[in-house]
């Protein structure tokens, strides 16, 4: 079975429940819209049905000599190769570890690492409890502030890096926070960790399916050491994650489960571990099904430009930047603030109309559609416009006042 995704044009692959109805209070039938998928992504309908022929030939992998297992174990180590491929990689330098999600790939490292009081952990004070709790088991905890921004303060993290003399060190950063949406700069606090002789680990759960990521496994500074994430939360169904690392620093590792498929003898008293490093990192049978999803989403989100992902992020971005200031400077009692704010709401404006402008280049909305748009954008401009031009000319008439007087109690 080839995995490869036949390619599309840029318009967002469809998802399976996109026409699911709901009934609403008055009775009434909708669509229903998912604002729930910071947490669980629909399901691509292409892995839906390249699964429903993989089901055909399932079998179990790296045990059995029958055609369904060959063919198997065939896809999920062709799996394991478009993975890595997704974060510009090769099995040569980094090795896959199948956990059930991104919880469990880190809880997997922190047992694997076996940590000691000695051993010192940097988290940010943004972290999701997935990768904050499994390092508390037995690391000592250091806890990295956001600065003004809502960013990582980086100057605290090479701060607490040099301070830190002794044990071995860890950075476990999310790639994306789940609570304020912020990006993490992976590879320049790779640098700041790397200099500081400590490995980094990224909770990539919230940034895999919205930026591309790419590991640089080539020894630089720069590269990501270990990195986790999850099936379902890039458009595939049945429950899997990844924990991915560097081939040399897993080989040093004692595994932390043992069972069948990760040892190669074994005798009343002895037995010897899988000389594969993926197979004695993993014992029982793996949810095959969730692998193979996680790779076809990995094929058809490579298809899909970031980069105009990150248009749509902006546009939503501007457009309630606007709403946000004007209602800001609606209510407040400085005029000269009013003005300001609305000034702002202007800039976003001009982002909105640019963001719209490359979708239509892209071929990414209907003419229709964009007409519907730039006719609003016009008309929001336009009144924006409008409201400057009659504040300035009171601010230059001298009807301007610095602040609104309200009756007492109001």
């Amino acid at each position: 079975m080839n995995l490869a995704h036949e390619k599309t044009i840029l318009k967002f692959p469809e998802l399976i429940g996109s026409d699911f109805l709901v009934e609403t209070l008055n009775g009434q039938r909708v669509k229903y819209l998912n604002l729930d998928n910071a947490a669980t992504t629909p399901t691509f309908k292409a892995i839906y049905h390249k699964l429903e022929v993989l089901l055909c030939g399932y079998g179990s992998i790296h045990r059995g000599s029958g055609i369904k297992s060959q063919i198997s174990t065939a896809i999920f180590e062709e799996s394991i190769s478009i993975i890595l491929r997704f974060l510009g990689v090769t099995p040569t330098d980094y090795a896959v570890i199948f956990t059930q999600n991104t919880t469990s790939a880190i809880n997997k490292l922190s047992r694997m690492l076996m940590l000691s009081t000695d051993d010192i952990i940097f988290v940010s004070e943004f972290e999701h409890s997935a990768n904050d709790l499994p390092w508390r088991k037995g690391a000592r905890i250091v806890r990295i502030p956001a600065d003004s921004n809502g960013q990582l303060d980086l100057d605290y993290l090479d701060t607490s890096l040099k301070n830190e003399k002794c044990g071995r060190k860890l950075v476990a950063i999310s790639g994306a926070s789940n609570i304020t949406g912020a990006l993490t700069p992976i590879h320049e606090i790779a640098v700041c960790a790397h200099a500081h002789n400590a490995h980094l680990m990224i909770d990539a759960a919230q940034l895999v399916a919205h930026r591309e990521i790419n590991l640089l496994g080539n020894q630089s500074a720069e590269q990501i050491d270990f990195i986790s994430f999850s099936g379902h939360k890039m458009y595939a169904p049945f429950g899997g994650g990844v924990l991915i690392g560097r081939r040399d620093l897993i080989e040093k590792m004692v595994p932390d489960d043992i069972g069948g498929g990760s040892v190669d003898f074994v005798t009343h008293d002895t037995y010897d571990l899988a000389a594969d490093l993926m197979k004695r990192s993993t014992a029982g049978t793996s949810n095959v099904i969730g692998l193979v999803s996680i790779a076809l989403a990995c094929e058809i989100l490579k298809d899909f430009p970031f980069e105009l992902k990150k248009v749509a992020s902006n546009a939503i971005d501007a457009s309630h930047s606007i709403s946000r200031n004007i209602a800001e400077g609606y209510c407040r009692r400085s005029l000269r603030e009013y003005l300001n704010l609305l000034n702002v709401a202007l800039g976003s404006s001009g982002e909105f109309h640019s963001c719209y402008e490359s979708f239509r280049a892209a071929k990414q909305i209907t003419e229709s559609d964009y007409r519907r748009l730039d006719e609003l954008h016009y008309k929001v401009e336009n009144e924006l416009l409008r409201l400057i031009e009659s504040l300035q000319k009171k601010q230059v008439s001298g009807e301007w006042m610095e602040h609104f007087d309200f009756p007492e109690g109001e």
